[in-house]
């Protein structure tokens, strides 16, 4: 419209909205907030995040869940991504439209400091510095092995495996091992992760464990407490 100015700052030839320029109007009126900083929870042993009643991974994708709960926006079809500036600074950029109809868009950027309490262990890490065990797989060496070889290569694949489980079954982590005389002692603080592994054993290598049940004690619920022992001979 000839003539037409925004009364804030005089400037003509623009896009309007509501009698005043687009970049007038947005200053005037509070679309996203932002928080200065967040902070995080986390485990102090393993690294692992506290998300509300949760422990998670620290990962970039749970950083985004994070923060992006955090961001409150008046914006239409609002888009919010994260860039992350080392592991202490996250550039948050909103973007939307300031009306329904998708007509005046609106970019905003914002700096969040992340806060990092690494006070606490999570619980997975409290059973491990405390010994805790579930299951225990005894691998014994064989008085005549057939296969000299084969005891090696059993040591390395419940290495290898119950590593890579890690990364994606937090129980796992409760994990140490144990050098004897004659063989080795996996300790497992989960007995599902542990019964997982004996039976991975048996079916690769064919061998047949002896398996014995020690009562620990009666838990708060009133249930057994059974220690069970896989014991492999190669």
């Amino acid at each position: 419209m000839p003539g037409k100015f925004c009364p804030n700052c005089g400037r003509q030839n623009v896009d309007f909205y509501k009698g005043f320029c687009i970049e007038c109007y947005s200053k005037m009126h509070v679309f996203t907030t932002v928080p200065k900083d967040v902070k995080i929870v986390k485990c102090r042993r393993c690294g692992m995040w506290l998300y509300q009643r949760d422990w998670i991974e620290d990962s970039f994708k749970n950083m985004e869940r994070i923060i992006g709960e955090k961001v409150r926006t008046l914006l239409y079809n609002e888009k919010i991504t994260i860039d992350m500036e080392g592991e202490e600074e996250a550039v948050v950029t909103v973007r939307g439209f300031v009306d329904e109809q998708g007509i005046i868009p609106l970019s905003q950027n914002f700096s969040m400091k992340i806060i990092y309490d690494a006070n606490k262990l999570c619980p997975n890490c409290v059973k491990a510095s405390g010994k805790y065990k579930e299951l225990i797989i005894q691998l014994r060496r064989d008085k005549d092995p057939k296969d000299p070889q084969r005891f090696d290569r059993v040591e390395t694949f419940i290495k290898n495996q119950t590593h890579k489980m890690m990364f994606h079954e937090p129980d796992a982590r409760v994990f140490s091992f144990k050098e004897i005389d004659n063989g080795i002692d996996f300790i497992y603080g989960a007995k599902a992760v542990g019964e997982y592994m004996a039976k991975r054993i048996r079916g690769k290598y064919k061998i047949r464990p002896t398996i014995a049940r020690k009562l620990k004690g009666i838990r708060v619920d009133g249930k057994k407490d059974i220690e069970v022992t896989y014991c492999f001979r190669a």
